[in-house]
């Protein structure tokens, strides 16, 4: 709503900010702040629960962990090492069928998927 676009169109608003304008980032990111701050409580309320254990690296998945950045500023603002989930790290492909780029922009997004694909079919 703030930038304007529909529903399909905030996709790539997210991920790339709206053609013709100057939307950098840092002000997508902006957006999150009120989910950062939740997440800040989160990680506070456990480290003062668990007797001394801290959390020493964020894995991210989902859609919003491929905005720009994001990575980056949870990092700094949560101290500790923060990165993109890879379900494809084992996993051997057809680089054919799927090219390294397609990968790397599907990863975060596909671990539920690769996760079920995983699985046998006996398993409960």
């Amino acid at each position: 709503e703030k930038l304007g676009v529909s529903f399909d169109s905030a996709e790539v608003v997210k991920l790339s900010g709206v053609e013709g304008q100057d939307y950098m980032a840092d002000e997508l990111i902006g957006y999150g702040e009120p989910l950062f701050q939740e997440i800040e409580r989160s990680i506070d309320y456990f480290t003062s629960t668990s007797g001394g254990l801290f959390i020493k690296q964020i894995i991210l998945s989902g859609g919003c962990a491929k905005i720009p950045g994001i990575t980056d500023v949870l990092g700094e603002r949560l101290h500790c090492e923060t990165e993109l989930f890879d379900p494809f790290k084992n996993i051997n492909h057809n680089n054919k069928t799927f090219s390294p780029d397609y990968i790397k922009d599907m990863a975060p997004i596909a671990p539920l998927g690769v996760g079920l694909a995983l699985r046998r079919m006996d398993d409960k």
